[in-house]
C-alpha cells in the first residue's frame, strides 16, 4: 500500500518536553516567512486617515528554529504475507521515513497514510531509530509488548495521542529502571485494531504501570473519553510460538 495518501498540512500540536517533565503544547504549522506588523499611533494628515503602519520582518533563522527530539524514530510499514517465514515477514517491512526534529516528526506524520488507510493484517510501527519491530531483532529479543484492541473508529486519533506520548517520553515514569520503551504499532483487523506498546526487558513488567498510562493519556482527549481498551495483555516476544532466535 503507497504512503502518499495522507492529508497534508493538518495542524496538530506541538509538543516540547524533556524527559518526563511536564509538557508545553504549542500550535504547529509548516514554517513559512512571516512579519510582525505594529501600528504607529501617531494621527496621520487628513480627517479620517488610518495609523501608518511599521512592518518588520521576522529573522528566517528564528522562523526555521528545529526542536530536537530526545531520541530519533523511525516509521515501518508492513503488508500481509500468506504464511510468512521470518525471511518473508523481514522482506516485505520497508521504512518510511525517521524523524528526530519535532517538525520533521509532523512532517512525515501529515504526508503519509495513517492506520485508518490501512489494508487488513497490514501494519505501521513507530520505533527508536536502529530497532526494527521484529521479535528477533538482537534488542528486542528480551523484550516484549502491551497488547489491547481499540475499536477502529477511534484508531486514528488513538495513533496520533500514543505518538505523541512516545517522542514526549511521557511513558518515563511508567516503566521501570533500566527498562525502555522502544517503540508502537498497530495492526489493522476488521471490526477493531491491534496496538502494541514494546519495551526492552520482558522481565521488568510487573514493575511498569505502562496500560494505566495508556488509559490516563486516552481520557485526556474528548473524542476517546468513551474509548475502550479491549483485551490488554502483555506478553514476551520469545513466548510466541513462531519466535525463531
Amino acid at each position: 500500500m503507497g504512503f502518499g495518501s495522507g492529508i497534508i498540512g493538518r495542524e496538530r500540536p506541538l509538543i516540547v518536553g524533556n524527559g518526563s517533565a511536564a509538557f508545553r503544547q504549542h500550535t504547529f504549522r509548516q514554517p513559512q516567512p512571516q512579519q510582525v506588523t505594529s501600528l504607529d499611533t501617531k494621527p496621520n494628515s487628513g480627517a479620517g486617515a488610518l495609523p501608518a503602519v511599521t512592518v518588520t520582518p521576522i529573522p528566517s533563522d528564528i522562523v526555521m528554529t528545529k526542536i530536537p527530539l530526545k531520541r530519533k524514530w523511525t516509521f515501518w510499514h508492513d503488508k500481509i504475507v500468506a504464511n510468512p517465514t521470518p525471511a518473508s515477514y523481514t522482506e516485505n517491512l520497508k521504512t518510511v521515513a525517521e524523524a528526530d526534529t519535532v517538525q520533521g516528526f509532523w512532517s512525515v506524520y501529515n504526508n503519509t497514510a495513517g492506520p485508518e488507510k490501512l489494508g487488513l493484517r497490514c501494519s505501521l510501527h513507530f520505533m527508536h531509530k536502529g530497532v526494527k519491530p521484529l521479535w528477533e531483532d538482537p534488542q528486542n529479543e528480551r523484550g516484549g509488548a502491551w497488547n489491547f484492541r481499540i475499536a477502529k473508529a477511534s484508531t486514528p486519533v488513538v495513533w496520533r495521542e500514543l505518538l505523541m506520548a512516545l517522542v514526549g517520553e511521557q511513558f518515563e515514569d511508567n516503566i521501570a529502571p533500566g527498562d525502555e520503551i522502544f517503540g508502537l504499532s498497530v495492526s489493522a483487523r476488521w471490526n477493531s485494531d491491534i496496538f502494541q506498546i514494546w519495551n526492552m526487558d520482558s522481565s521488568l513488567k510487573e514493575s511498569s504501570t505502562v496500560m494505566d498510562k495508556v488509559t490516563a493519556i486516552l481520557a485526556n482527549v474528548d473524542s476517546l473519553k468513551d474509548v475502550e481498551i479491549q483485551s490488554p495483555f502483555y506478553k514476551a516476544h520469545k513466548d510466541h510460538e513462531h519466535f525463531n532466535k
